[in-house]
């Protein structure tokens, strides 16, 4: 437990650090708009006609969005911090409760009861409370954990002490049950404070980094739009970590790339690789007639890129990174080698009318088989021939089981429709006796 309460410290700092790094954002973005507003002023007070006002109106507005952005930025950062010290304030009010009930010590009584912060009250969410006093509760309730561990060690003290009364022979069982059962108690008490508190610091954090990655794709726009001359960059680390966390929570290719580009780090290589997967992903079944020429053109592109070294990941880029890549390649090289086949079959041309040609079709197509696993062999350095093989035989009984479900459907629909004409059938059958007892009563009338 010790270990553990240890490690909150420390974790707590890194919550610190993030909210610091987020208070600095603040003050800067502070000054820029305070910037903004006395160029604004300046210009209104030295251009007064009418056009020349009507000309900085999208000055102004292009300062009030950021007005907007930054205002609602410092109510969600509130909301943060708010939450923070309605956490940390409610858990030591609860540790507090427990010590009162259940410690006898008057020193730590005094210490506890000493301890008065102002009352959270939950229908004010956005109120401002200082850093400082969650600081400080924080280290309340860990001095207050600590002096709960104490006590819990000196009671097991206790206990090894009765125990060895009772080996003595003294008749003290269920008294030894009992307190022992009381010092479980503390223990799963204390070790519930000390999960609380490891949950807290974990969901801070989460909401301070995502809070922080708002703020820092704020700060870059501002930057990109309008260029200040005292404008600091982000630090390399800070726009990778920025770009991971993006590439966890699965966000959209192009939002991606725009972010990449507003920030700053989006390499030539990456701008290419991301082109390459999004027009394969954009790809669709009915310009594969029309563009079955190209595809065989981006086979070459494909090798020629392997050996300039641009699709091959560097050494800093992230593991997931790589084998995506090598994902989407893969899939590309066996489309390519699909269409090649297909345009093969339709390229056969008639025996009668052509000449014997030296080379047959499958030699053709072994031929392309063999880019294929060699464009395969310099990405992932394997021989993939029999996953292609299996992921073809796999397309064919899938063909076969849909053609199986449409001759399943046609009968199905045949006798429906055969039923209906028997039904038609016997009603008509019905019908036509009436019509002929009809005829026979005008008759006998005539």
């Amino acid at each position: 437990m010790e270990s553990r309460l240890v490690k909150l410290k420390s974790d707590f700092n890194n919550v610190i650090t993030i909210r610091n790094s987020v208070k600095n954002i603040f003050d800067i973005l502070q000054t820029r708009i305070d910037k903004l507003k006395l160029f604004y002023s300046e210009f209104v007070k030295n251009n007064r006609t009418e056009m020349f006002v009507f000309g900085l109106d999208s000055f102004n507005f292009q300062s009030k969005i950021i007005d907007i952005e930054y205002d609602d930025m410092k109510r969600l950062f509130l909301a943060i911090n708010n939450r923070m010290y309605c956490e940390y304030f409610k858990l030591n009010k609860i540790i507090i409760e427990y010590i009162l009930n259940n410690v006898h010590d008057k020193k730590i009584l005094d210490i506890t009861r000493a301890n008065i912060y102002p009352i959270y009250k939950d229908l004010e969410p956005y109120k401002e409370y200082k850093f400082e006093l969650v600081l400080e509760i924080h280290e309340n309730i860990l001095n207050l954990v600590s002096i709960l561990i104490a006590l819990l060690n000196n009671k097991e003290n206790e206990l090894s002490i009765h125990m060895t009364k009772k080996n003595i022979g003294l008749n003290i069982d269920n008294f030894i049950t009992s307190f022992n059962f009381n010092i479980t108690v503390m223990r799963e008490k204390i070790i519930m404070f000390i999960a609380h508190i490891e949950f807290f610091h974990k969901l801070h954090t989460k909401y301070l980094k995502r809070f922080s990655n708002k703020i820092q794709l704020m700060y870059t726009h501002i930057n990109n739009d309008i260029n200040f001359d005292d404008s600091v960059e982000i630090n390399k680390n800070k726009r990778n970590e920025l770009i991971q966390e993006l590439n966890i929570d699965n966000i959209d290719a192009h939002l991606l790339k725009d972010i990449k580009k507003s920030i700053g780090s989006e390499s030539q290589g990456s701008e290419s690789d991301n082109e390459f997967i999004i027009e394969d992903k954009n790809y669709t079944e009915d310009n594969k007639s029309n563009s079955s020429l190209s595809s065989i053109l981006s086979l070459e592109s494909i090798t020629n890129r392997i050996r300039s070294g641009t699709l091959v990941s560097s050494q800093n880029s992230s593991p997931k990174i790589i084998n995506d890549n090598k994902r989407n390649l893969k899939e590309i090289f066996k489309k390519n080698v699909h269409k090649v086949s297909n345009i093969l079959q339709l390229c056969k041309p008639n025996v009668e009318k052509s000449l014997k040609s030296n080379v047959s079709n499958k030699e053709i197509q072994n031929m392309f088989y063999n880019i294929n696993t060699s464009c395969e062999s310099i990405i992932n350095n394997e021989i993939d021939i029999e996953e292609i093989q299996k992921e073809e035989e796999i397309q064919k009984e899938e063909e076969i089981q849909k053609e199986e479900e449409n001759n399943i459907t046609l009968e199905i629909n045949l006798e429906e429709h055969k039923e209906a004409e028997k039904i038609e059938h016997i009603e008509a059958e019905k019908i036509e006796p009436k019509k002929d007892k009809k005829k026979k009563k005008k008759k006998n009338k005539k």
